[in-house]
């Protein structure tokens, strides 16, 4: 009898311990810059197997790296609303992997807010003029889910300045909606 239930309890052990995990299972991941940018979304039998497709992910191929940067794919969207430098708010769309890894990080504060309200999907950039040879450079473009009130104040190439510099103004500017 203690054999038996010795040798029943090693399956059961052997059974917990083979669980996949969740980096085990199938699926795609999407991939972030460092600013938040999507890169792209790779698909593999594993999070590893995604990893040996992605290639460099922020320069670097390396798979702590990858986890990083590239959560899985798919992630619920909440609403948020976002305060901007210039005190001003803005309602968006977006996971809580990106408000805790790009937003939160970067000194905003935001706010989870009700979903009911109008949201339109939005392609933005970041606009960085140098004041000494006035010259511009932009960053990736980014896809945003604007939300509410928002809506109204928003319009092609509008440009909000959001922190100045005795050399640099960084503008966000709405470039098209999608």
């Amino acid at each position: 009898m203690k054999k038996s239930l010795l040798g029943f309890i090693c399956i059961i052990a052997t059974i917990v311990s083979c669980k996949k995990t969740d980096t085990d299972a199938a699926g795609c991941w999407q991939c972030y810059d460092n600013q938040g940018s999507q890169l792209g979304s790779y698909c593999g039998n594993s999070q590893e197997d995604a990893f040996n497709k992605s290639g460099n992910i922020n320069g670097v191929h390396d798979i702590s790296n990858f986890r990083e940067f590239c959560p899985k794919a798919n992630l619920p969207k909440y609403c948020w609303k976002r305060m901007l430098e210039n005190n001003d708010w803005r309602y968006m769309k977006a996971t809580e992997f990106e408000v805790g890894k790009f937003f939160i990080p970067s000194g905003y504060n935001m706010v989870k807010v009700d979903c009911s309200i109008p949201c339109e999907n939005w392609n933005t950039r970041r606009k960085y003029k140098n004041k000494l040879t006035n010259e511009f450079t932009y960053s990736n473009v980014t896809t945003y889910d604007y939300c509410g009130d928002t809506l109204t104040s928003i319009f092609k190439n509008r440009a909000v300045v959001i922190n100045e510099t005795a050399e640099v103004i960084t503008y966000n500017e709405d470039i098209s909606r999608n």
